[in-house]
């Protein structure tokens, strides 16, 4: 008696549908590599398990990049009053002559 296993295997939409994107940023993962799948004639087969771990780490991808940025730029704040705009018009009386023209 031969034992086989059950895998999980998902198509294209199925993949665009967990990761909530377009079946065409699906197909360009695919072809990139970063999504692990297998072409079979015209279509993509992904495996429920890859499609968790891509997922996994790429929240964790994310939330690293996120927590970089934020300790990176949590600097003192200088709140120094802002420079205000000047209450004097522009000098103009080098071109007073243009305008009685």
């Amino acid at each position: 008696m031969t034992n086989y296993h059950t895998i999980a295997t998902l198509d294209v939409d199925e993949v665009a549908k967990i990761l909530n994107c377009s079946t065409k940023t699906v197909l360009e993962k695919a072809n990139l590599g970063e999504l692990p799948g297998a072409k079979f004639g015209k279509s993509w087969i992904f495996k429920l398990v890859d499609v968790d771990h891509y997922l996994n780490a790429e929240i964790e991808r994310q939330t690293q990049a996120k927590l970089t940025r934020y300790t990176q730029n949590t600097q003192a704040r200088s709140y120094e009053r802002p420079r205000s705009k000047s209450k004097h018009p522009p000098d103009l009386s080098p071109y007073r002559h243009l305008l009685k023209q």
